[in-house]
């Protein structure tokens, strides 16, 4: 009935955040790559392994789900919106979603489980 419709209402809307926070990373994606393709093109130099350790050394600490060890949500999607380039005011759920999108996972279990899984597959580079 009315509560079903509100939740697939509900559920569209997450969707259609989840999907404007994915192509504004691509804009950002895209621009990116033209500033590097200009930089190779003036005989800069690429970032190399000390980017990536840095990179890997800030990554949030995946914790285990509950005891309060590690980096909060909050502090994981925001890496995660970071390291994919998705729009900072996207909200968490909406994130999450691009997120798993676009890293082609099943959004499965909680938030902070997505986010731990999210966070440890970025890490790695996989």
């Amino acid at each position: 009935g009315t509560a079903a419709r509100a939740r697939e209402a509900a559920a569209r809307a997450e969707a259609a955040e989840a999907e404007a926070c994915e192509q504004a990373a691509r804009g950002r994606e895209e621009d990116l790559l033209r500033q590097i393709a200009a930089l190779a093109s003036r005989g800069g130099s690429s970032p190399g392994d000390a980017a990536a350790s840095s990179s890997l050394a800030s990554t949030p600490a995946s914790g285990n789900g509950g005891d309060g060890s590690g980096a909060t949500l909050a502090q994981k999607v925001a890496w995660i919106k970071a390291h994919l380039g998705l729009a900072p005011e996207c909200s968490l759920v909406a994130a999450v979603a691009a997120a798993n999108k676009r890293e082609g996972l099943v959004a499965e279990g909680g938030l902070l489980r997505q986010a731990d899984r999210l966070v440890a597959r970025l890490a790695l580079g996989l």
